[in-house]
């Protein structure tokens, strides 16, 4: 009988893998840096299928009917304030700029 041993030591908390692969996307844990956003909340997160498996649960989605949902690997565009100004907006709902101003804030 051949046992799997770990192989494979994280660099920063040495936790073992038997898995390469394993190993490379637990180490995205360690990192700030958060590119797969919710549409709905705001909220951001390390990995596509955890943001996927968000989706199915966020609770804001259904206080904001209307925002629509971007698909999965899309990213949001910037709010009608922001893009008819040409000014870079920060996709929140609302908007950073929009809330200083108190302007309403919508997205197509």
């Amino acid at each position: 009988m051949h046992i799997l041993v770990p192989q494979h030591r994280c660099s920063t908390c040495k936790k073992p893998f038997k898995n390469l692969n394993h190993l490379r996307r637990h180490e995205k844990s360690h990192t700030k840096d958060t590119t797969h956003q919710c549409t709905f909340c705001c909220r951001e997160f390390l990995r596509h299928d955890a943001l996927r498996r968000h989706f199915k649960t966020c609770t804001r989605k259904e206080d904001n009917d209307l925002i629509p949902a971007l698909k999965p690997g899309r990213k949001p565009h910037a709010c009608h304030n922001c893009q008819s100004k040409k000014l870079q907006c920060d996709k929140g709902r609302p908007c950073k700029r929009c809330s200083s101003h108190q302007l309403e804030c919508s997205y197509a």
